[in-house]
């Protein structure tokens, strides 16, 4: 027996209780451990969820909720950004969102290339968001009606290191390094109420988060999810009866919310079932799902085994997602998705209506996969009566 093993059985001899307990993670362990290596991360997650006060439990739940989030690549409407190997952000997208986007702001766009150690993306509909390892806070925005996004940008630096950044336009939801979470909405008060501050100082634990117009809804530990809003419907409080969930995405323009759980079965907030036409029933009938990803009308399902599906309204050529393969990441949008493969290039299927063409993306390549390092598990405590 081996040292370390040997002091440990004799600490649980001398106290007569946890040795059971012991064995009982270590099994657990090593059942995550076989989950993992036939990529079955929701169930893997689950297991590793019942395991309090543990190291090596809360070091693989951490890589499997990033590696699920798929916060290494982001949709931007008209093409993709991604991490590369060296932990820099690469874009590709038509020149006209560039020139359109980013008009006389060649120069601040210009800066992304020098972003370093880049650990997550968001999108947010009209730029990029970055965080780096550290939680340091990164953002290169277009043009806009409005202003230039001095407040959002200094509100969110002001929070910095965060764990968690999810945009939409001006609004945000963002997780910080301390565990707590703060939100921001330009347009709306809805924040503002006490009762609402109160409910959200009250979260803890937080795995995963969305943010949407007037909305904010958070992933527990727990398996359960929670939301703040303005002007909120009935048709989000099922939510509140969900359990066991391991991943979130959805709110945007249409309002849907959708929900991953550990047994790799997906379910969908009634406010989006029938929300501007779309339908998300079929992703009531998914299994062996890792992975979501909501765009503007539908809903994509990345499955164990390295293949798409969808649910919802899908626009002309997004259908092409059935012709994809060996997939990790996914990233849905209004008229294109994206994918990234196992070999590190980027996927998209789509179009623009005949305006613009998809852009090439044969120079993504390179980029970062992430995996799930396990560590050998001590069979000779495991082992112990």
């Amino acid at each position: 027996m081996k040292k370390g093993a040997l002091l440990v059985f004799a600490l649980c001899l001398l106290s007569g209780t946890g040795c059971g307990n012991m064995k009982q993670e270590k099994e657990l362990l090593a059942q995550a451990q076989a989950l993992i290596e036939e990529r079955k991360y929701p169930q893997a997650i689950g297991l590793l969820s019942e395991i309090a006060d543990n190291e090596d439990a809360a070091k693989l739940l951490e890589q499997l909720y990033y590696v699920i989030s798929g916060d290494y690549i982001e949709n931007l409407g008209v093409g993709a950004a991604a991490i590369d190997r060296e932990g820099h952000v690469r874009l590709m997208a038509h020149p006209v969102y560039f020139e359109n986007l980013y008009a006389g702001r060649e120069e601040t766009l210009k800066t992304v290339g020098e972003w370093e150690n880049i650990r997550r993306l968001s999108d947010g509909e009209v730029g990029l968001d970055a965080l780096d390892k550290d939680g340091g806070f990164y953002t290169v925005r277009g043009a806009s009606g409005y202003d230039d996004f001095t407040e959002r940008n200094r509100r969110i630096a002001e929070l910095e290191p965060l764990q968690v950044l999810c945009s939409y336009i001006y609004d945000f939801t963002a997780l910080r390094m301390d565990g707590t979470i703060c939100a921001y909405a330009k347009f709306s008060d809805y924040l503002e109420p006490d009762p609402v501050k109160q409910h959200m100082a009250r979260w803890t634990d937080i795995k995963d988060i969305v943010s949407g117009p007037d909305m904010a809804a958070v992933l527990l530990g727990d398996g359960t999810v929670d939301f703040v809003c303005g002007n909120c419907t009935s048709s989000y409080d099922d939510m509140l009866e969900w359990t066991d969930i391991v991943a979130i995405d959805g709110l945007g323009v249409a309002g849907c919310i959708a929900g991953l759980k550990s047994d790799g079965t997906v379910v969908v907030s009634n406010h989006g079932v029938d929300q501007n036409g779309a339908i998300y029933r079929d992703a009531f009938e998914w299994s062996d799902i890792i992975a979501i990803s909501k765009g503007f009308e539908s809903l994509l399902g990345l499955k164990r085994d390295g293949t798409v599906v969808a649910a919802g309204n899908l626009r002309s050529g997004q259908e092409n997602i059935a012709e994809w393969t060996d997939i990790v990441a996914i990233s849905a949008g209004q008229d294109i998705h994206v994918g990234l493969k196992r070999d590190g290039s980027i996927v998209i299927a789509g179009d623009f209506g005949g305006i613009l063409e998809l852009p090439d993306m044969t120079s993504m390549k390179n980029l970062y996969v992430p995996d799930v390092t396990v560590d050998n598990i001590d069979e000779s405590v495991a082992a112990q009566p």
